[in-house]
């Protein structure tokens, strides 16, 4: 299915016009737009999957330590 739909994403791109009418109407289908953002989705790639917190920059830490603080509140 992910296959399928990185296929039409490919060729959607090469038609914007087309492109635009179509995410037009997927937008009026909140169920069906987060179902396909979800499959589209490149966090469950490995890459995603292997980076650790001490892997980061240390700035780069200390910004995700302030979100990770104010998600919680």
């Amino acid at each position: 299915m992910r296959g399928l739909l990185l296929l039409v994403k490919l060729f959607l791109a090469r038609y914007p016009g087309l492109r635009r009418k179509i995410v037009n109407i997927i937008y009026r289908i909140p169920a069906l737009d987060m179902r396909l953002r979800t499959a589209l989705d490149g966090r469950n790639s490995e890459a995603w999957q292997r980076v650790a917190l001490n892997d980061l920059a240390e700035e780069v830490q200390t910004v995700y330590e302030r979100l990770r603080i104010r998600i919680k509140r």
